[in-house]
């Protein structure tokens, strides 16, 4: 555990053992989590923990997070999440229709701390409830790149001329979206 200040704003990083096959690093209000894979050699994990905390402090630095959620309740947030449901599904199938025509199985509005949205090989897409908050230019581009995924399930080159040519500032989206936070 380590501890460090950045314009005035306190951080605790701890580091935790994880079975993912990646080193992985997630922001809250107060603490940045580190989890490393324990099957990694020591030296891998160090060079990947010093790594994440280099990346993790120049973003700290460079822009001041926001956080999008407001303090509510879980039921006002499965409120919430069940009243937009509707709209996000259609503004999915619609931008699905134009650029991908792609099967889509399950679509949900979740809360996760870890990203703005995931494809699951059965092509079940999930949505962060933190995009209710959000402009809807970020939701569209968060639908947008998981809708890619329903294609190509990496980030390489063609996965990104993919996204561009539905989005063609999708850059600019993604700019704009990693001055949030997810946290809970």
């Amino acid at each position: 555990m380590k501890l460090f200040s950045i314009n005035g704003q306190d951080y605790v990083i701890q580091y935790f053992d994880s079975d993912n096959r990646h080193a992985v690093a997630s922001i809250g209000k107060n603490s940045i989590a580190i989890k490393l894979p324990r099957h990694w050699p020591d030296t891998e994990r160090q060079k990947a923990a010093e790594r994440l905390e280099r990346r993790i402090m120049k973003r700290l630095q460079k822009t001041k997070l926001l956080y999008p959620v407001p303090e509510i309740g879980d039921e006002e947030k499965k409120r919430m999440a069940h009243e937009a449901l509707p709209r996000i599904t259609g503004r999915m199938h619609e931008l699905n229709a134009i650029h991908f025509r792609s099967p889509v199985g399950k679509i949900r509005i979740k809360g996760n701390l870890s990203n703005w949205g995931s494809c699951s090989p059965k092509n079940n897409i999930s949505i962060n409830f933190a995009l209710l908050f959000l402009p809807e230019e970020l939701l569209e581009y968060v639908i947008v790149h998981e809708l890619a995924h329903t294609k190509i399930r990496n980030h390489s080159k063609h996965f990104w001329n993919l996204v561009e040519k539905a989005m063609p500032d999708y850059r600019q989206r993604k700019k704009e979206l990693r001055k949030y936070l997810l946290t809970n």
